[in-house]
């Protein structure tokens, strides 16, 4: 597909898009996401790597947000992990909360948090606030504005 879309340049788009459609039709979510990873200089960059990880997160949305946690650069990183944190947070807005309270310090951690937490907020108000009481105060959940997240 690096070839084609070098040698044929106006169609350089749709070959990707049809390539990463083919791979998550294929369930080969992975290698759809390590090609758009690998054009993340292209003009294309933001839809491959939105295509790709949208499509990976509505079957295994924790393995989508993990490997986007892994790309390279932040444009990158934070492409892909708006795409697949949403879709973690409305099927599972406690274990996305649970395992983004270990992220590294950032914007990755805050985006996780902060929209796991508003998720969760909207299913099951008690328990959102029994973990949140849990977790405050050790720090953990330091990234992320709570009044904003649980007073809105």
């Amino acid at each position: 597909a690096h070839q084609i879309s070098r040698e044929r340049p106006a169609q350089a788009e749709a070959f990707g898009q049809a390539l990463i459609s083919s791979l998550g039709q294929a369930g080969d979510y992975e290698r759809a996401a390590q090609f758009a990873a690998e054009e993340e200089t292209s003009d294309f960059a933001i839809k491959f790597l939105t295509s790709a990880y949208r499509q990976w997160s509505e079957q295994a949305p924790e393995a989508a947000t993990l490997s986007a946690l892994a790309l390279r650069t932040p444009e990158a990183r934070s492409f892909a992990l708006q795409s697949t944190v949403p879709v973690w947070a409305r099927v599972d807005p406690a274990a996305l909360a649970e395992k983004a309270r270990d992220f590294p310090a950032g914007p990755e951690k805050t985006l996780a948090l902060t929209v796991a937490l508003r998720a969760w907020f909207e299913k099951d108000l008690d328990a959102t606030y029994a973990w949140v009481a849990r977790w405050e105060p050790t720090g953990a959940l330091s990234s992320v504005d709570l009044k904003f997240v649980l007073e809105d």
